[in-house]
């Protein structure tokens, strides 16, 4: 109907085109900035006195009940899973570094919250799969694993190197038992010396916060 009236479709391009202005890479940029400058002029500091004088404290501390169904659903004993179809892990898309890095992350994050001793095993796993994406001869971490457990590439992308270390810094800082840390410490030292030769932004950023994130823990290192 709308490629025989040409009125109309145009009428209707016309107005996809105008409602989707402020979803524009410029505009999304502009949004993220007007964030962070309200931010900057009314830290969350002075807003929790301002919340606790009106007695609406309670209101941003009423979080849901932390819920890791679908964490658990989509790990197995190799790592997390790419994707799912619904809340069904698809095995198609296999496993990658990136994934199983932010997992890692999340896991100590949630186990400091809670204490369920079986976020240490999740961690553990998706600290393991880093310790197989490493790639020894290469010096930086494979990406994409196929769900019959075979690397699609030798060398991963700079970001998911990135991310690994992120993660890793992380559970240098987080771990929950020493053997973890030590495993940590031992891929992290390694996998290091690659960041001082990417050319990604995003990379180094998320090489920065997994540094930050080691130093935490030790915060002497000189190196």
């Amino acid at each position: 109907d709308l490629l025989d009236h040409e009125v109309e479709r145009q009428a209707m391009r016309k107005r996809a085109y105008l409602s989707t202005r402020s979803f524009v890479w410029r505009e999304v940029a502009r949004a993220y900035l007007e964030v962070f400058n309200d931010a900057r002029k009314h830290p969350l500091v002075g807003r929790l006195k301002l919340f606790s004088r009106s007695g609406q404290s309670a209101v941003l501390h009423a979080l849901p009940e932390l819920k890791l169904d679908h964490l658990r659903t989509l790990t197995d004993d190799v790592g997390m899973l790419q994707h799912a179809r619904y809340s069904i892990p698809d095995r198609n898309h296999g496993y990658c570094t990136d994934d199983n890095a932010r997992a890692l992350i999340f896991a100590l994050g949630a186990w400091q919250h809670t204490q369920a001793s079986d976020l240490v095993s999740l961690a553990a796993i998706y600290l393991s799969f880093l310790q197989h994406a490493y790639n020894p001869e290469t010096g930086r971490f494979r990406n994409f694993m196929s769900y019959d457990r075979r690397w699609s590439e030798d060398v991963g992308s700079e970001d998911s190197h990135g991310r690994a270390l992120w993660g890793l810094g992380f559970a240098v800082a987080d771990a929950p038992t020493v053997g973890m840390r030590a495993a940590a410490i031992d891929l992290f030292d390694q996998a290091l010396r690659a960041s001082e030769r990417f050319t990604s932004p995003r990379a180094w950023a998320f090489t920065i916060v997994g540094i930050h994130a080691y130093l935490r823990r030790y915060g002497g290192d000189s190196d």
